[in-house]
């Protein structure tokens, strides 16, 4: 039997009370934590900076700092309020000065990987972080070097507090985790939620667990099976303005997208290449009606603006659609030099009216044995609603071999950079990871003003 394709549930219906939601207080069952100010002294270097045409237009000053992170990952989001995050290494750490100091967030109960010092061994847990509507963040680590621990972070922008608790649910092999925020309100087993977060694992990307509160995730749910019990979506996309997705943006690689209501999701299933995540909390495979295909990765900024970034080779394509995707602006930039990318991210400030795309990647110095990566930063003026590159910032000394994993042929120590995390600061500011030979773990690099 033909299954009819059905409207959104009610994604065109949502008003602006509904989308307005007030941060929360601690969940059921959230533990405390501890903080520390961290030792890390950063230090003002300046980098190349490109014009609209790939031609050098002089250098900007950045500040640098080693602080947080972990042997391969930095993962960098930024607040509403200003505060800048990073959670890639075993815990989330802040700082409230643009990268000047830092403070870590332990849990009470501390992982077993660090030293009594607070040295790591190997290579320390890995995490992801995300804002949630209302100033809460969310967070979750796993370390797979203290019995396989997988710990879930929460701030309530109420209570100014962090929390924490254990995440027993999850894929044996967790590595790497990502997190994201869906807008409501979901009914859920009868009860009404102003929000859900998810959670999946690159070890499994099938599964995604979510939680209803930030904190406890014990609800999987199978894209799989909701893509073919559940009757398919053809909608266009919820356009309404909202002030807190400009913060609520995942990391590229997530594989997720939060809108003004609901989430699409873009790993393909056996049925379909895209799922929108409807209000009862389950899967729909999802089209638009124009049959223009969104692949994803996809932002909603606080105009309710979409923006959709792909690369191949050294160029990066965006997509913008003001009006839920019935119609798309689309230009092509390329990177100084023509390098060839591994990967990047991007994150948009509707307020601002700006777009940052982060790249790390391989500049082909020649030597087959050697491939010399340099990571960048192109900031796009959206203003108007068609993408218009502004500058290119080169970040580090793109003086070393680094990649994705393991790679046997690289020069250096099995250097890695497993994935590029950007952020934009309320002011403009940009944070972005970025790896040389100095600082040959991935680092935070903060532009300056």
């Amino acid at each position: 039997m033909r299954v009819r394709p059905r409207p959104a549930l009610g994604l065109a219906a949502a008003t602006l009370a509904a989308l307005a939601v007030a941060a929360l207080s601690a969940p059921q069952g959230a533990l405390p934590t501890s903080e520390s100010r961290l030792g890390d002294k950063s230090v003002v270097k300046s980098f190349p900076v490109y014009d609209a045409r790939g031609k050098r237009a002089g250098s900007a000053k950045w500040r640098l700092t080693k602080a947080g992170g972990n042997c391969c990952e930095v993962l960098v989001t930024a607040t509403r309020t200003g505060r800048l995050i990073e959670f890639g290494g075993t815990y989330p750490i802040y700082s409230d000065d643009q990268g000047r100091t830092w403070t870590e967030v332990a849990p009470a109960v501390p992982s077993t990987s660090r030293l009594p010092d607070g040295d790591l061994i190997l290579a320390g847990g890995e995490g992801t972080v995300v804002q949630a509507p209302g100033g809460d963040i969310l967070g979750i680590g796993w370390d797979p070097y203290s019995g396989d621990r997988l710990q879930s972070f929460y701030y309530s922008a109420q209570d100014k507090k962090w929390y924490y608790q254990e995440a027993p649910l999850h894929e044996p092999f967790y590595d790497r985790e990502w997190v994201a925020v869906a807008k409501g309100p979901f009914t859920i087993n009868g009860a009404t939620f102003p929000w859900v977060a998810l959670v999946l694992s690159n070890s499994n990307r099938k599964a995604v667990l979510m939680s209803t509160d930030g904190l406890n995730y014990f609800t999987p749910t199978q894209r799989d099976l909701d893509a073919v019990r559940n009757a398919p979506v053809n909608a266009y996309l919820p356009t309404q303005p909202d002030p807190d997705l400009d913060y609520m943006q995942e990391q590229a690689q997530t594989g997720l997208a939060g809108l003004s209501r609901g989430a699409l999701s873009f790993d393909r299933t056996q049925t379909c290449k895209t799922q929108l995540l409807t209000s009862n909390g389950s899967w729909s495979c999802f089209t638009l009606p124009n049959e223009h295909e969104i692949t994803g990765p996809l932002h909603t900024d606080s105009r309710g603006w979409l923006h959709e970034v792909v690369t191949e080779g050294g160029d990066v394509t965006y997509r913008l659609s003001r009006n839920g995707g019935r119609t798309w602006t689309e230009r092509t930039f390329t990177f100084p030099g023509e390098p060839v990318i591994e990967t990047y991210d991007f994150k948009t400030n509707g307020k601002l009216g700006l777009t940052v795309v982060a790249a790390h990647a391989d500049t082909d110095d020649g030597d087959p044995k050697s491939h010399v990566f340099q990571d960048m930063v192109m900031r796009i003026d959206t203003r108007s609603g068609t993408p218009r590159l502004e500058k290119t910032y080169f970040v580090g000394a793109g003086n070393m071999s680094s990649t994705v994993g393991l790679d046997a042929t690289a020069v250096s120590s099995n250097a890695r950079v497993d994935f590029t995390s950007v952020a934009i600061l309320p002011d403009g500011t940009i944070a972005v990871s970025f790896a040389d030979r100095e600082y040959a773990d991935p680092a935070v690099a903060i532009l300056t003003r």
